[in-house]
Formats: structure tokens, C-alpha cells, sequence
């Protein structure tokens, strides 16, 4: 992890459970100073949200961020996919239709063949099809 590594959430949960209904506001990738200076404005925040809505729970995490978001997460995920991906790849060349005497499972091989060299060309490509967390949250004035 690098020096800039915290984060700060606010989540709001149902009234009778622990169970998250809406991170209401999420800031990623902070120096450990400024969450220090700036610890009394998102107490102050939370606050807020617990007086309009007493009988929610209002957490305030202020603390070390271990999962990636945005471009972090994109690229860590995109090197993964391709990692899989391509040797999902190089097995369906190498293997011949197992029990397949007559070649009539070619055609659903080569398939599979051409769509997976799509899925590689378009994670190079910097085409993605998958879920992004987002590194900033902002719904404070929703809540309030």
C-alpha cells in the first residue's frame, strides 16, 4: 500500500438490523494527514444524517482502504481477466475434441476459439464490461 491509503466512509443501516442500506458518503486514496485535519467535518456530517434520521445506524469508518477502486481496480481486474483468459485460451487450442472421432465438436470448439480471442482483444483494447467501484460518493444531501 502506498503512503496514501485511507478512506472514509458513512453508511446508513436499516433501523432493527446491521445490515448496510446506502454508503452515503465514500472518499478514496486520502494521506493520513488530511483525514486527521478533516476528522471533525465528516463526524459532523454523520451527525447530521443521525439527527435527521435518529433511528438509523450511522457509521463513520475513518480508516485503512484494502480494497481498490477506479482505475486501480480496472487495472488490477483487467490483468486477471486477460490472465484467465488467454489460458482459457491456449487449453481450447491444445486440446483436441475429446471422444470426438469424427470432428463434429470442431465447429462449437473454433466458437469458443473466436469468442475468447474477442473477449482478449477487447480487455487490450481497454474495453470493459464489468463493475467499477467508485472511488467518491457524495449523497450526504439526500439524507439530510
Amino acid at each position: 500500500m502506498t503512503e496514501e491509503s485511507t478512506a472514509i466512509k458513512i453508511s446508513v443501516s436499516y433501523p432493527d438490523s446491521h445490515i448496510i442500506e446506502d454508503v452515503i458518503y465514500y472518499r478514496y486514496k486520502m494521506s493520513v494527514d488530511f483525514a486527521i485535519r478533516w476528522k471533525w467535518y465528516f463526524e459532523y456530517l454523520a451527525a447530521l444524517v443521525k439527527v435527521k434520521h435518529p433511528r438509523r445506524h450511522v457509521i463513520l469508518f475513518i480508516g485503512r482502504q484494502d480494497v481498490k477502486c477506479g482505475e486501480d481496480y480496472i487495472t488490477e481486474k483487467t490483468i486477471s481477466l486477460l490472465k484467465h483468459k488467454r489460458g482459457a485460451l491456449r487449453k481450447s487450442q491444445r486440446e483436441a475434441a475429446a471422444g470426438d472421432l469424427f470432428g463434429f465438436g470442431e465447429e462449437d470448439r473454433q466458437k469458443k476459439i473466436d469468442a475468447l480471442t474477442k473477449e482478449i482483444d477487447a480487455l487490450e483494447n481497454g474495453n470493459i464490461n464489468f463493475y467499477v467501484p467508485p472511488t467518491y460518493i457524495n449523497k450526504v444531501k439526500q439524507w439530510v
